[in-house]
């Protein structure tokens, strides 16, 4: 909610969790192939593994 104190809400709210994987997939490949890029297509099995490395917690060490 805006206020004065703040003009603008806080970031926009990830709406991942409401996509399928494969949907996710698509629209993701959609996004690398746009405006000229030729980039692979993303498939709905690594999305799956993308998120299942977000959810762990063990699987997000930041290497220096």
């Amino acid at each position: 909610m805006a206020t004065d104190a703040r003009p603008t809400s806080p970031a926009m709210p990830s709406f991942g969790y409401r996509l399928s994987d494969s949907q996710l997939a698509a629209v993701v490949t959609y996004i690398r192939n746009t405006w000229g890029n030729a980039a692979s297509a993303v498939t709905a099995d690594t999305v799956r593994a993308l998120r299942d490395r977000v959810a762990d917690p063990s699987q997000q060490a930041v290497s220096r």
